[in-house]
């Protein structure tokens, strides 16, 4: 009955040490997802922002451009306006280019 005993508690100090290491395999994963959809977060914010910030100047340009259109006196005033309004478009495209928007977390984590 002793020798039972012992064996038995044997049984379950090794039940637990691999209860324990499984737990602690699970929390390292479930850590790691974390971390990662943390920089996903981080990664979607500052590229939505980045995105916000030309689309409102995209639409700030084209408001002036419909502007300077609509009260030009002369060609060259409508083709100034046309210019700015080129000239900033290549400018938040290019934003918009060195911002991309992250790939899904299904993608990467």
């Amino acid at each position: 009955m002793v020798m039972r005993s012992a064996v038995r508690d044997r049984i379950i100090t090794v039940a637990m040490l691999l209860y324990l290491l499984a737990i602690g395999l699970l929390y390292r994963q479930q850590a790691g997802i974390v971390d990662c959809q943390a920089a996903y977060a981080e990664a979607s914010a500052a590229s939505t922002q980045a995105r916000t910030e030309a689309a409102a100047e995209d639409r700030r340009v084209l408001d002036t451009l419909i502007s300077a259109v609509a009260t030009a006196t002369s060609r060259e005033q409508t083709v100034a306006a046309l210019g700015q309004y080129r000239e900033t478009r290549s400018s938040t495209d290019e934003q918009r280019r060195l911002h991309p928007l992250p790939s899904p977390p299904s993608q990467h984590c």
